[in-house]
Formats: C-alpha cells, sequence, structure tokens
C-alpha cells in the first residue's frame, strides 16, 4: 500500500534540510553574481547577439537561463547525491533501512524533495535578472539599455530550461548514486555532461554541422536557444517567447 503521508513527509524533509546546507546560497550567489559580470560586460552582450536590444531581454533570459545549467550539473550532482549517501555517511543506513517502511516510498519521496529544491536553484537563474534595475539606479548600466522585467520570459525560461533539466538529470543522478553507494556516481555522471556538452557546443556547432544534432546533444539545451534566438530580429528578441521543437522535446 503507497503511503503518501510517509512519502510527503519524507520529500518536506529532504527540501528542508537541503535548504539548510551552505552550498545552496553559495551556488544561488555565484550564478547571480556571473550574470551580473555577463549583463554588465558590452562584449559579453555582443557575443550573444544582444548589442542592440535590451540587456533584460527574452533573448537573454532564454541563453543565460540555459547557459547556467553547465554550472547547475554539479551542485545538482551533490543534491541529488544526498538522496542516498545521506545515511551511509552518517552510518544509519542499517537503522534507516531496518525501519517497517517501503524503501521504494522512502527514496521516492527524498527524490521529490530533492528535485523541488533542485528546480528552486534552477528557477534563481530567470529570477537573477531582477537584479539589473537595483543596478541601474547605481549607474551602472548604460541608459536605456534595460527594459521593463521580463516576467513570463522569466516563467517560461524557468519552466523549460530549469525544471525539465533538473527533474531528468536527477533521476540520473540518483541511480548513479545508488549503483556506487556514493556521490562519485552522480559526479561523474556531470562530468559526462559537460563532456557531451562540449561535443554539441565545441565539435558539433562550431564545426557548422547540423544544428539538429546540437540540440539533441546538449544537454543544457543550450545549443537550441542560440540557434531560435540568433534567427530572430531586434524586435522579436525582446517579445518572443522560446519554441518547443520536436528535437528540443526529444533532448
Amino acid at each position: 500500500m503507497i503511503d503518501f503521508r510517509f512519502m510527503a513527509k519524507e520529500a518536506r524533509d529532504e527540501f528542508v534540510t537541503g535548504l539548510k546546507e551552505p552550498m545552496v546560497p553559495l551556488v544561488a550567489a555565484g550564478l547571480v553574481g556571473y550574470m551580473a559580470i555577463v549583463l554588465l560586460n558590452a562584449d559579453y552582450m555582443r557575443e550573444m547577439g544582444a548589442a542592440n536590444i535590451f540587456r533584460n531581454s527574452p533573448h537573454v533570459v532564454y541563453l543565460m537561463t540555459a547557459g547556467q545549467g553547465f554550472w547547475l550539473f554539479f551542485a545538482w550532482a551533490w543534491l541529488y547525491s544526498r538522496v542516498v549517501s545521506r545515511d551511509r555517511d552518517a552510518h544509519l543506513q542499517e537503522i534507516v533501512l531496518s525501519t517497517p517502511r517501503s524503501v521504494r516510498q522512502l527514496m521516492v519521496g527524498r527524490f521529490v524533495g530533492a528535485a523541488a529544491l533542485a528546480s528552486l536553484l534552477g528557477l534563481v537563474s530567470p529570477l537573477g535578472f531582477l537584479i539589473v534595475h537595483p543596478l541601474d539606479a547605481l549607474g551602472a548600466f548604460p541608459a536605456g539599455s534595460l527594459g521593463p522585467a521580463p516576467w513570463g520570459a522569466m516563467a517560461w525560461a524557468w519552466l523549460v530550461f530549469a525544471i525539465p533539466s533538473a527533474v531528468g538529470m536527477g533521476a540520473l543522478y540518483v541511480a548513479a548514486a545508488f549503483r556506487t553507494r556514493s556521490s562519485a556516481g552522480p559526479f561523474a555522471v556531470a562530468g559526462a555532461a559537460i563532456a557531451l556538452w562540449m561535443v554539441a557546443m565545441v565539435v558539433v556547432r562550431s564545426g557548422e554541422m547540423d544544428p539538429a544534432i546540437a540540440t539533441l546533444l546538449d544537454p543544457t539545451a543550450y545549443a537550441e536557444a542560440e540557434e531560435q534566438s540568433n534567427a530572430w530580429t531586434p524586435k522579436e528578441k525582446i517579445t518572443s517567447y522560446f519554441a518547443i521543437t520536436v528535437h528540443f522535446e526529444v533532448n
């Protein structure tokens, strides 16, 4: 019999426990800090095709949200590894596994909690664009380089980039953690994801091969975000929404 109350409690405990870890605010601060560096640098904006549009336009939101998945892979690997390794590290695995509860339900509950926290961490990237107006008030940005807060694009970027990646990669991380009974497995998966990203972006996309191949291979989906947004006109870059293509769905 499925005990939903038990799984909900485990999910809540996993979320709260992870939220208290110092790694979470450190990663969040790092993501926001890196975003500020990019948005304040005109050369970076030019490389992203955003020299003649608002620096907080949907075009930039999609590229930054997808691109920051590169860093989140390692944070998520640590986060999901704790689902399996926490009891072992505390030498409590015998006690936990001997309780009259379903181990499967225990792990499902923990996975849901970790996925919620991973998705919340993924929300930092799109929400980070809210820092631009306080910085603008301090004179950090050139006059006229910012538009209104792109709430719709921020929400859409979180839904199509951050959440699917957090849940999908999380499943791989937990499976690897079960296999190795440690954090080594999840971090190996993260390393493989980065290697795959390099093949997609450096070999396939920079080599001017079929962009669909890069979309299928790139675990961050940055290749597809770049492919779509680079085809937009300046007006479309500040108004358009990222489209869900077949290759993106397969990815």
